[in-house]
């Protein structure tokens, strides 16, 4: 936990700059104190796979690789 949240507010930070990031924010659980919740918003479906392939080869993704995910993944035409 010590490593996820020391290495957060880069990959934060990181994120917030890329091309199509809309939103993204990252709440710890109030609840649950080793979950973190995730809203993420990209302009495109493709901005979201450049940033998915972006965070499976920086630290951030090697620093949350045995994270547990829960995604629900909602497309512009799904509204």
């Amino acid at each position: 936990m010590a490593a996820v949240l020391e290495a957060l507010p880069g990959h934060i930070e990181n994120t917030r700059r890329e091309s199509g990031c809309v939103t993204f924010a990252v709440t710890r659980d109030v609840r649950i104190r080793n979950r973190f919740n995730v809203h993420e918003v990209f302009a495109s479906e493709q901005a979201f796979r450049d940033h998915q392939a972006r965070v499976r080869k920086s630290h951030w993704g090697r620093v949350s690789a045995s994270a547990e995910r829960h995604y629900q993944v909602v497309g512009a035409d799904s509204r």
